[in-house]
This record gives structure tokens, C-alpha cells and sequence, in this order.
């Protein structure tokens, strides 16, 4: 069972969705992805979602500076505020300095110099996600940019991430990584999408079924924004939600 209970300094380790309507978001992931929401809200509206009881993602109200609802993923810090002036330092920005995620962590919503938003968790009661890289979890992320070098910069000298260029012949693409295990993607935000799209990271969930998963999406009233297609690992496709949260699901290749 691919259960986490401690998350490496500068690494992806949770992730949660600014949302607009938190009961209508609720609903959606719950048909989606077989969530459960065992909490009411917050003081401030936050519920932690969970998959066999283990916490899986969070919900919480999109906060002033969030110009749509959108999915973050949250890098594991020890201090929020350091990093915060370290992200500034920088040239990104700060949107929201900390959120209190329902007594699990703390995470700070901030953004790269190209505007794309990401978050910084500061662990409470959990290191971060319980459950992930299975069916109905988290598995992996990317960050779209504009401009690689500029983005390898950025995170390189932030995090201490180090880019290798993968072998693809149908994108440009790398993989940033602290040591030798990859903690995000990087590739154009223009080979993803047809018409210009503003730079953003895009979080990946496991399913059984790409083709299963991109119909229940729609029946619950999200969007494909890229159909399902065959890549070298499975077979995946970019949905969002029907508040307009953008995810991606993957079907991996039995190994």
C-alpha cells in the first residue's frame, strides 16, 4: 500500500483545490474519484478528503489573488515564512502567506516569476498526503512553462532542483529533481495546448480507466480539456471540474 508518512524538505507532498462552491467541489471529487469528506468544514472552510481513511487531498475556498479555482501542489517546508520571503527574493510572489489546511499543515500560496501558482506545505498533524500513486490519488505533477530557462532557474535556485531533458521525440520535456528521483515535470506550456494558456502546474491522478474516468467526469459536469490519448507510460487525459479547476488523469501500462 503506497502509504507516506514523511515527505523530503523541498518535495511535492500535498495537494489541495481552491474552489468556489466547497459542498458542489466535495460532490464532484466524490463521484470522481470514490473520496470521502468524513469533516465538515473548517473555521475557514477547509475539509481534508480521504480514500480508505487515509487523507488523500484538501478542499478549500479560492482566497483573494486566486483569479480562478485551481489545484495546487504543495512543496514540504519547515517554515512558511522563510520560504515565503525566499520565493520573493526570488522574483515570484506571495498570494497567500498561510492557510490553515484543518489542523494537517499550513500552506502558503505563492508564485513563480511567470505567474504560475504552486503552494509551500508546512506540516501540523500530517507530513503531508497519507495515499497516493494508486488508483484515486496523486501520482505526479507538472509545471507548464513559457520559458524553460527561466523556470529551470527559478526552481534550480529555490529548491536545489536540477533538470535532466528526457528522451521524447513528440515534446520537449525534463524532469526536476533534488537527487536522483524526479519530483516534477517541465516542458512548454505551448506543447500541451492549442490555444495559449498562461503558465501553471497540472497535478496527475491515477485511475483504472482513462476512457471510464474521462466519461464520469463529464456525467458529473466537468470539461475535457485534452481527450484521452495512448503516451508511453499508459494513457492519459486533462479534464477539469465544473468550477473550472484544471487536473489530469493517467491510466498507467501494466508493467
Amino acid at each position: 500500500m503506497p502509504e507516506f508518512t514523511a515527505y523530503p524538505t523541498h518535495t511535492p507532498a500535498w495537494v489541495d483545490v481552491a474552489s468556489d462552491d466547497v459542498a458542489a467541489s466535495v460532490s464532484f471529487y466524490s463521484g470522481m474519484f470514490g473520496w470521502a469528506a468524513p469533516a465538515t468544514a473548517d473555521a475557514a472552510g477547509y475539509r481534508l478528503l480521504t480514500l480508505r481513511e487515509r487523507v488523500v487531498a484538501g478542499i478549500r475556498p479560492r482566497v483573494a489573488g486566486e483569479t480562478r479555482p485551481v489545484w495546487t501542489v504543495g512543496l514540504a517546508v519547515a517554515e512558511l515564512g522563510g520560504e515565503c520571503e525566499r520565493v520573493l527574493a526570488a522574483g515570484g510572489s506571495v498570494v497567500a502567506p498561510s492557510l490553515d489546511a484543518a489542523g494537517a499543515g499550513r500552506l502558503a500560496v505563492v508564485r513563480d516569476p511567470e505567474g504560475a501558482p504552486f503552494g509551500l506545505w508546512q506540516a501540523g498533524a500530517l507530513p503531508g498526503v497519507e495515499l497516493a500513486n494508486e488508483p484515486g490519488t496523486w501520482c505526479w505533477n507538472e509545471v507548464l512553462s513559457g520559458d524553460l530557462d527561466a523556470a529551470i532557474a527559478f526552481y534550480g535556485g529555490l529548491f536545489g532542483w536540477n533538470a535532466e531533458r528526457m528522451p521524447r521525440e513528440d515534446a520537449v520535456y525534463y524532469e526536476l529533481r533534488p537527487a536522483e528521483r524526479a519530483v516534477t515535470g517541465l516542458m512548454p506550456v505551448a506543447d500541451r495546448w492549442a490555444t495559449p494558456m498562461a503558465p501553471h502546474w497540472v497535478v496527475y491522478f491515477v485511475v483504472e480507466s482513462c476512457d471510464a474516468a474521462v466519461a464520469r467526469a463529464e456525467a458529473l459536469g466537468g470539461e475535457v480539456l485534452a481527450p484521452a490519448v495512448d503516451v508511453p507510460v499508459g494513457r492519459f487525459a486533462i479534464l477539469a471540474d465544473p468550477a473550472g479547476a484544471m487536473f489530469a488523469v493517467v491510466q498507467f501500462a501494466p508493467a
